[in-house]
């Protein structure tokens, strides 16, 4: 990785792809970052925030981002959000807005998910052992899976494609 780089220019646009993966230095983005498509920060264990309305037109690559621990108001990921990993996380934005997959695997600091969740594609839990409750009337477009801390369902509840409890000991009734 480019573990010496530690910044990023202000205003920064970038019409394609922008690979920071292992850049350990970086601890922040500038404001007004904008990628058209894919952002890849895996393994970037220094950054601890990320800016307010950060837009992705494509994927967000946050896995092993350790010492991440909120995603910011306005966050516009048009596919997947990946934050395999991110332990140190402890919430996301209310009102937050994922076009393809939602991955949370190992995420053990989060307790729960925001109001207004809207996910396109899979919401992925696995491994999210402080998720004990799903917020009302989540979205989830195709398939939701891997919460086996949950206790009941929520009101109002719609999944697109397959609802798998396999694992959730702690549901009694539907």
């Amino acid at each position: 990785g480019c573990t010496g780089l530690t910044s990023l220019p202000e205003g920064l646009s970038v019409g394609g792809d922008l690979y920071l993966s292992d850049c350990t230095g970086i601890t922040s983005l500038p404001e007004n970052l904008s990628v058209d498509r894919d952002l890849y920060l895996i393994g970037c264990t220094g950054i601890t925030s990320l800016p307010e309305n950060l837009s992705v037109g494509g994927h967000l690559y946050l896995c092993g981002c350790t010492g991440l621990t909120s995603l910011p108001e306005g966050l516009s990921v048009g596919g997947y959000l990946d934050l395999n990993g991110c332990t140190g996380l402890t919430s996301l934005p209310e009102g937050l807005s994922v076009g393809g997959h939602l991955y949370l695997f190992g995420c053990t600091g989060l307790t729960s998910l925001p109001e207004g969740l809207s996910v396109g594609e899979d919401l992925s839990l696995f491994g999210c052992t402080g998720i004990t409750s799903l917020p009302e009337n989540l979205i989830v477009g195709r398939n939701l899976r891997g919460c086996t801390g949950i206790t009941s369902l929520p009101e109002g509840l719609s999944v697109g494609g397959y609802l798998d409890l396999s694992g959730c000991t702690g549901i009694t009734s539907l």
